[in-house]
Formats: structure tokens, sequence, C-alpha cells
């Protein structure tokens, strides 16, 4: 019964240290921050604003 309780233990410590992990990389990585709206984005918009080639 004491293997269980520590075994039971040892598994909820991984699964709260993961979960802890998994929130901090969420939150602090820079591949998965939202770009910021000031910046203008390059592509798309920035193709329509171009000037029609001459005739």
């Amino acid at each position: 019964m004491q293997n269980i309780v520590v075994v039971g233990g040892y598994f909820l410590a991984c699964l709260l240290a993961l979960l802890i992990a998994a929130r901090w990389i969420l939150r602090n990585h820079p591949a998965l921050r939202e770009p910021d709206p000031a910046e203008p984005e390059a592509g798309a918009a920035a193709a329509d604003r171009s000037e029609p080639p001459p005739a």
C-alpha cells in the first residue's frame, strides 16, 4: 500500500511540473507570441500598396 502512495505522489508531482512547464513555455516562447498589432504586416498588405507597373 505504501508503494502505491509513493508512486501516486511521484506521478502527481511530475504531472504538476509538466503543467507548470507547459504554461511557462506558452507564455514565454518567442515563436508562440502573437505579433504586435502596431507593426505593419509584410505580405499581401504591402503588395496592395505598391504602384502598378508603368504601361
